[in-house]
């Protein structure tokens, strides 16, 4: 297929790093504030709640087939087209690291 790519160390090292980014975004997002109608709120209670209900599936849906495709080796994974489907989801993250980057330069 065009988009299959021999396994190599290159590409499990990026799969690896771009994983555990996304994992620690998860962490992070459960811990940052957020502006609720214009406030500030703290409240991890608040915070993790608004992240379930807006965020958290599509990072979800996108990170454990991540995952998996790691911990059973690219190979194996390969074959299952809705999971590659999920994968090549992935650029989808692009449009929330977006967001953060226009959100960390209003605060600027």
């Amino acid at each position: 297929e065009v988009f299959d790519l021999p396994p190599s160390g290159f590409y499990t090292v990026l799969d690896l790093t771009a994983n555990i980014f996304w994992t620690l975004d998860i962490a992070l997002t459960c811990i940052t504030g957020v502006y609720v109608e214009g406030s500030l709120v703290t409240s991890r209670r608040i915070i993790v709640a608004r992240y379930l209900q807006t965020w958290f599936a599509f990072d979800a849906l996108i990170l454990i087939p991540g995952w998996m495709a790691i911990a059973l080796g690219n190979s194996k994974i390969s074959g299952f087209g809705a999971m590659r489907v999920v994968r090549a989801l992935r650029i989808f993250r692009a449009f929330k690291l977006r967001t953060m980057f226009a959100m960390i330069e209003d605060r600027l």
